[in-house]
């Protein structure tokens, strides 16, 4: 698997780790220049949960907050997160065009943001993942 795909892979689970750790943003709101704050959670109200992926959902859903965040241009942090963190599911064709750029562009800028983010996540951890063995 390459390092895109795991991106992808790792962003896609945003959604679920959501849900698992009951954390979520309003659908409405709107995040100045593209940075999303961090959700806020006691630990505390974690350490009873059965299972040790449930007692760390709220910490990687920051994680993967805080890499988002981490990369340098706005427009790379607009498309990952119209494409993975919004709720509303905003086809790509859209996105190009609420960022006013074609669609080549918009394809040339997400494979980017996609390198970007997975150098960012857990300071490229996701470069060890044991599916790029």
């Amino acid at each position: 698997m390459d390092l895109k795909q795991l991106a992808k892979r790792k962003l896609e689970e945003f959604h679920r780790w959501c849900r698992v750790s009951n954390l979520f943003h309003e659908p409405t709101e709107s995040f100045d220049n593209w940075l999303i704050p961090s959700l806020e959670f006691d630990p505390e109200d974690y350490k009873d949960r059965r299972h040790d992926w449930q007692r760390e959902a709220p910490e990687e859903v920051n994680e993967i907050i805080k890499a988002v965040n981490a990369i340098a241009r706005p427009r790379q942090r607009a498309i990952l997160i119209m494409s993975y963190i919004s709720p509303e599911k905003i086809r790509s064709a859209e996105q190009a065009q609420q960022l006013g750029i074609k669609s080549s562009t918009y394809y040339l800028a997400k494979n980017k943001a996609l390198e970007e983010f997975a150098n960012c996540y857990r300071d490229g951890a996701i470069k060890d993942d044991k599916y790029t063995q």
